[in-house]
C-alpha cells in the first residue's frame, strides 16, 4: 500500500483526523491561531512566496467563515516586491482540497497532494509530470541533514517570515476590508 503523501513528508495522520466535526482543534481560533489559511494554508503561502521568489509587499484578501467560529475560506490577491502578482485561495481543508495550480506566462505547474504528490508542468496543451530535484525526504530529515551534515537549508526562517507576514496581512485585509502594505520585518 502507498504511504500517503502528508505521512511521506512527516505530517502524522491523526493531524488530518476528524477534519470533518465541528468543535475539534481546528476549528478552535486559539488554538489553530486562524482558520484554515493559518492551520493548513500557510504551507501554500510558502510555497507561492517561494514560486514567486520575493516577500510581499501589498496584499488584498476577502475571506468567509461559513457559520465557523474561524474563517473557512480565504482568497487572497498579493504583489510581491519583484512585482510578481500572487492570487491564492485556501479553502478549509474539509474538502478535501490540497491541490495547487501555478499560471505563469509559459504555462501551468499543478500539484495534488492527495494524489502521491504528483506535479505536472502543462505548456502549449502537452502535460510533462515533473520529478522533484529534492529526493523524497521529510521536513524532519531535511532540517536534521542541514543541522548535523551541512547540507542545504531548504527552509530557512527568513521564508517562514516572509510567509507568517503574507498571512497577517491576507487577515488583517479581510477583517479591515482594504489593501494592507507589509511592513518588512527586521532583516528584510
Amino acid at each position: 500500500m502507498a504511504v500517503p503523501f502528508y505521512e511521506r513528508v512527516g505530517v502524522p495522520g491523526r493531524f488530518y483526523e476528524d477534519w470533518t466535526v465541528e468543535g475539534n482543534w481546528h476549528f478552535d481560533p486559539v488554538r489553530v491561531g486562524g482558520g484554515a489559511l493559518a492551520n493548513a494554508g500557510l504551507h501554500g503561502l510558502d510555497l507561492a512566496l517561494w514560486l514567486g521568489g520575493a516577500p510581499p509587499v501589498e496584499v488584498s484578501a476577502l475571506s468567509d467563515a461559513a457559520g465557523a467560529p474561524v474563517e473557512r475560506f480565504i482568497t487572497i490577491q498579493a504583489r510581491l516586491a519583484n512585482s510578481v502578482l500572487l492570487s491564492l485561495t485556501s479553502a478549509d481543508m474539509r474538502l478535501d482540497s490540497r491541490r495547487a495550480a501555478v499560471y505563469g506566462d509559459h504555462g501551468m505547474l499543478t500539484g495534488d497532494t492527495t494524489g502521491g504528490g504528483r506535479i505536472y508542468l502543462y505548456r502549449g496543451g502537452d502535460a510533462e509530470e515533473i520529478e522533484p530535484k529534492v529526493g523524497d525526504v521529510s521536513a524532519c530529515e531535511a532540517f536534521v541533514s542541514a543541522v548535523t551534515e551541512g547540507a542545504p537549508n531548504l527552509s530557512p526562517a527568513r521564508d517562514g517570515a516572509y510567509a507568517v507576514a503574507l498571512l497577517e496581512a491576507a487577515y488583517r485585509s479581510a477583517r479591515e476590508g482594504r489593501m494592507v502594505r507589509v511592513e518588512r520585518p527586521l532583516g528584510w
